[in-house]
């Protein structure tokens, strides 16, 4: 009868450990996902901010001068991508990813993760950059446009909340700000 006890108290000790080791594990699974989807936020951010401020600088070369003026700016009811003749997409300025999504397979230290992606781009009021007032979103054309990455882990875990990154930054052809 003690031999038929101590296997039981055994067997929930060591039932015990492997949950406490699972819990564990998916902690650590779901620190590498964060990791992951930070990393694909800012190389998208990086992949954006290597392109022109808007369409009408695309083809323009201003020898190392910033634009200045709102002159030929996209109005902001035609943010978004222009298709080519075969009908994909062409993303060559930043507004271009308005409306932006697509789900991802991002590698990661050896790693391949599996995310939803959306983009937004906004033009801001210059005299109130604040990210608080849902009106700055409202602005009509000018030097500032707000670029939001949000990303989301694709399969939704049982053992942890679902990743998910959203990263804002404003873009100007003068300056870059994060926020």
């Amino acid at each position: 009868m003690l031999a038929f006890l101590a296997m039981s108290i055994f067997s929930l000790l060591s039932i015990s450990q492997q949950r406490v080791a699972l819990r564990f594990h998916g902690m650590v699974y779901g620190r590498d996902i964060e990791m992951a989807a930070t990393d694909l936020v800012m190389t998208q951010i990086g992949r954006i901010q290597s392109l022109p401020f808007d369409e009408a600088d695309v083809n323009l070369s201003r020898r190392g001068n910033p634009r200045n003026n709102i002159e030929d700016l996209t109005p902001r009811e035609n943010l978004g991508p222009e298709f080519n003749l075969e009908g994909e997409p062409d993303l060559d300025d930043i507004d271009d990813y308005n409306g932006y999504q697509a789900s991802i397979q991002h590698p990661f230290n050896g790693v391949i993760y599996s995310f939803d992606m959306s983009i937004r781009v906004r033009y801001k009021d210059l005299n109130n950059l604040t990210l608080l007032q849902d009106t700055t979103y409202h602005a009509s054309v000018s030097l500032a446009k707000e670029v939001t990455v949000s990303v989301k882990e694709s399969d939704i875990p049982e053992e942890r909340p679902r990743v998910s990154i959203e990263v804002r930054r404003i873009f100007s052809p003068a300056e870059l700000r994060y926020h």
